[in-house]
C-alpha cells in the first residue's frame, strides 16, 4: 500500500495497534487531566470511592473479556482451517492488515483481562486509584476488542454467504464453458 492513498476509515480498520495505542493515550491524559485538575473532570474513582464489591466488579469484568477472547479465538480458527475458495481469496486479499485484525482481538482480551486482575489487586491495597485507571482502560481496550470483532464476524458471514451462492450456481458442463471443444464420439 505504499504510494497509494489510503481509503478513509482505513488507518482504524486496518492498524488496530493504531487504535489501542491511542486508547491508552486517551486514557493517561484523562488521568492527568484528573490528577491536576481535581474534581473537575469525572472519573471512576470519584464514582466507585465509597462503593462495595469493586474487586467483584472488576473480576466479573475479567470473566467478560476472557469469553469476549475465547469467541475470538474460535474465530479466528474457524477462518483459518476453511479450505473453500472464498476463505481463501479472503485471506491472501487480506493480507497483513486481515492478520492484525485476527490476532488484535484476542490479544486486547488478554491484555483487558491481566489489567482487570490488576486492578482488583490495586483495590485490595492502598492503590485503589490505579485500579480505577486500569479498569477504565481496560473496559476501553474491551470495547475496542469487541467492536473489531464483530467487524470480523460480519465479514466472515458475507465470505461464507457468497460461498454459499457460488456453490448453489449450475456447474458449466466442458460443452457450456468450451462450445467449441472437440467432442469424443464413442
Amino acid at each position: 500500500m505504499k504510494g497509494m492513498a489510503m481509503k478513509p476509515g482505513s488507518a482504524i480498520v486496518d492498524r488496530p495497534r493504531t487504535v489501542t495505542g491511542v486508547l491508552v493515550v486517551i486514557v493517561g491524559v484523562h488521568a492527568l487531566l484528573a490528577r491536576f485538575t481535581t474534581g473537575v473532570i469525572p472519573t471512576f474513582a470519584h464514582a466507585l470511592r465509597n462503593a462495595d464489591g469493586v474487586s467483584e466488579l472488576y473480576l466479573g469484568a475479567a470473566a467478560f473479556v476472557g469469553m469476549v477472547g475465547g469467541f475470538a479465538g474460535v474465530l479466528v480458527v474457524f477462518a483459518m482451517t476453511q479450505g473453500l475458495r472464498r476463505f481463501s481469496v479472503l485471506r491472501v486479499a487480506g493480507g497483513e492488515a486481515l492478520e492484525a485484525n485476527w490476532i488484535h482481538p484476542i490479544t486486547i482480551t488478554l491484555s483487558a483481562g491481566f489489567l482487570l486482575l490488576a486492578a482488583a489487586f490495586c483495590q485490595m491495597t492502598d492503590r485503589a486509584t490505579y485500579g480505577t485507571w486500569l479498569f477504565e482502560l481496560a473496559i476501553l481496550l474491551a470495547l475496542h476488542g469487541s467492536a473489531r470483532l464483530v467487524w470480523l464476524l460480519s465479514r466472515l458471514v458475507t465470505a461464507v454467504r457468497l460461498q454459499d451462492v457460488d456453490d448453489l450456481q449450475p456447474k458449466a458442463t466442458l460443452a457450456q464453458a468450451v462450445p467449441n471443444a472437440p467432442r469424443r464420439v464413442s
